[in-house]
Order: C-alpha cells, then sequence, then structure tokens
C-alpha cells in the first residue's frame, strides 16, 4: 500500500503512529514470553503430566471395562 503524504508533518504523524505500534508490539512480546516461562516452570509441567496421566489411566480402565461387559 503506497502513501502520500503533503507534508512533513503528516510524515512525523505517521513515523509516531509506527513508533507507537512497534512498542505495543514489544511490550506484547514480552508478555507472552513471561507467560510462557510462567507455565513452563517445573511444578505447572507436573501437574499437567499427571491429569494427563490420569486421563490415559482412566481410558484405559473403560477400554477394558467395556471389553469384559461384551463377553
Amino acid at each position: 500500500m503506497i502513501r502520500e503524504y503533503n507534508s512533513f508533518a503528516d510524515i512525523e504523524e505517521r513515523l509516531k503512529v509506527l513508533k507507537r505500534e512497534r512498542e505495543i508490539t514489544q511490550v506484547s512480546l514480552k508478555l507472552n514470553f513471561y507467560r510462557t516461562l510462567n507455565n513452563l516452570n517445573p511444578v505447572r509441567l507436573l501437574q499437567v503430566s499427571k491429569l494427563g496421566i490420569k486421563k490415559m489411566v482412566l481410558k484405559f480402565m473403560i477400554k477394558k471395562l467395556s471389553n469384559l461387559f461384551r463377553r
């Protein structure tokens, strides 16, 4: 997209907007980085893995029980 500017004031205004957008993007990236670090801490990973193991065991038990009752 090509923009046409009528004065240096228009250019300066656009540069200010772009600078603010860049700052917002940087802050957003930092926030996402820290959220990711928080989610990857060992205690959190252990909690998630426990839930996964519980689900797998529950699915296995349901499958075995359903096979048992089918016979």
